[in-house]
């Protein structure tokens, strides 16, 4: 796997995706639990949902907290390889990509999402950055595929000039998943010595944050695109079809910290909100030391270091 300049064609698809896909949701709906890569299959109902409609509102809370600690960031950021944990609409993720600009000229991008849409709209981003510092120059490698399935070799790229990655899960992305299986595909991915930026939403206050799930239209279209997708799958249709009277339930998991939305007895969707002493206790079971946390509003960003 090499790096690339941003203007060539560097994607990687392992595999086609869609009947991955469609079999992880046939699963799910089995298991009664849907996996959170099927709610950003249709990508036009994340942009669908501008500033304050999205309870991720995260990315408003990231960039102040990003640029108001971007000297002391700086200092533990620069001179490495950037791997990104999925990609999004790429706001937060374009900011550690200006520093490498404003001060090398030069970055060097890994970025991993299961989504093709987000990843073709993080290389635009990308490529008109480096507009705005037209002396400067982007390395870049794209891999279209679930997180699970990274291994290392598919993490560094061989013509890399770092020694050092920093590893950014951006938009509290790691909430989307079993706080154990993500922090192992961490875990199995990061070096010694890497860094890892995470965003995260805080726990503080459940009932304002469950307020802004409920009743929300916008975001209940995002949380039940994967049962009408399920509706027209043979092999799940009758399943689907029989949900589609009903009505979400949401509610706020004390227990774990989820927001959870239920249709009928199946979890739907499922977002952790964290305390920051409590996410930094749990990342050290998986061998990462916390260097800093910044709060801002309802969000936090720590960076941690492999150990």
């Amino acid at each position: 796997m090499e790096l690339r300049d941003i203007f060539e064609s560097n994607l990687i698809f392992p595999r086609v995706l869609e009947d991955e896909l469609n079999e992880r949701l046939r699963k799910g709906i089995h298991k009664k639990v849907i996996s959170g890569e099927q709610w950003f299959r249709t990508p036009n109902n994340w942009y669908d949902m501008p500033a304050y409609i999205n309870p991720y509102k995260g990315v408003y809370d990231e960039l102040p907290i990003l640029y108001e600690h971007h000297r002391e960031l700086k200092g533990y950021l620069d001179q490495t390889l950037k791997v990104f944990w999925g990609v999004g609409i790429a706001d937060s993720e374009c900011v550690p990509v200006r520093w490498d600009l404003q001060k090398n000229h030069y970055g060097e991008i890994n970025a991993i999402d299961v989504i093709d849409y987000f990843l073709e709209g993080f290389i635009i981003s990308l490529r008109n950055l480096t507009k705005e510092y037209p002396l400067s120059k982007i390395m870049f490698v794209g891999n279209n595929t679930l997180f699970e399935t990274i291994r290392k070799e598919n993490v560094k790229p061989t013509n890399t000039k770092y020694q050092k990655a920093t590893h950014i899960c951006f938009g509290n992305t790691i909430g989307n998943f079993d706080q154990e299986e993500i922090f192992q595909i961490f875990n199995r991915n990061i070096d010694q010595d890497d860094f890892l930026l995470l965003g995260y939403q805080l726990n503080k206050d459940p009932g304002k944050i469950l307020s802004m799930y409920v009743d929300n239209t916008r975001f209940e279209r995002l949380v039940l695109d994967p049962i009408d997708r399920g509706r027209m799958l043979p092999i799940i249709a009758k399943i689907a079809r029989h949900m589609k009277g009903l009505k979400i339930s949401w509610k706020y998991n004390y227990e774990n910290d989820y927001v959870e939305a239920w249709l009928g007895d199946i979890l739907v969707f499922r977002s952790k909100k964290y305390d920051p002493i409590v996410l930094s206790d749990f990342a050290r079971q998986y061998h990462f030391e916390s260097l800093k946390n910044y709060i801002f509003a309802d969000c936090g960003v720590g960076l941690f270091q492999k150990i």
